[in-house]
């Protein structure tokens, strides 16, 4: 991100050479880049991070989607443009009815027309950067046992299971994910 300074304060830290530090990117630049897509990926790559954050949603209809919020208000609009004047829950919506909203033209116009992002699409790109995942039920609806398998084995698919990190919506179950 172009907007950090780092300054180095001590070069002889009494730890090794290479300390343990890993850098995860949460939100790249959430005003310009459109979140968990494929420009929020490189960006985070592109700035050295280690490694990238989802949210995973699930549509009525079985599609596992990135979304944040409880609402798609904050990232989508109108084809148009504009903003969207009620409110969309991120649950309870068909993966047609949330790719009837524009889900990048709010970044700039050269996003315009993007698709709600999708998880396997994110996951391959995590891996195409070489960037580990950290993996964050943003609802229990994506903790099914049947779900969870689904979405561990994409993330093995793309080689992202030996380091990944899991972010429960509450702890459900937590011996599945084991």
């Amino acid at each position: 991100v172009n907007n950090l300074q780092i300054e180095v304060v001590q070069t002889d830290a009494p730890f090794s050479a290479s300390p343990n530090i890993i850098w995860q990117c949460r939100d790249v630049d959430d005003a310009h880049i459109p979140p968990f897509t494929k420009w929020y990926v490189k960006s985070a790559a592109n700035n050295q991070y280690d490694r990238v954050r989802c949210n995973v949603r699930v549509t009525t209809d079985g599609y596992l989607f990135l979304c944040h919020d409880d609402t798609i208000n904050n990232v989508a609009r109108n084809t148009d443009g504009s903003a969207i004047a009620e409110t969309i829950n991120t649950n309870g919506q068909t993966l047609a009815t949330l790719n009837s909203y524009d889900w990048g033209i709010l970044y700039g116009s050269k996003y315009a027309g993007s698709t709600v992002p999708m998880f396997e699409d994110f996951c391959k790109w995590a891996a195409l950067y070489n960037l580990g995942v950290t993996w964050h039920s943003a609802t229990s609806l994506v903790e099914t046992d049947a779900l969870l398998e689904e979405q561990f084995e994409i993330l093995d698919k793309y080689g992202l299971m030996d380091n990944l990190i899991v972010i429960t919506s509450g702890g459900q179950r937590f011996s599945t994910m084991q």
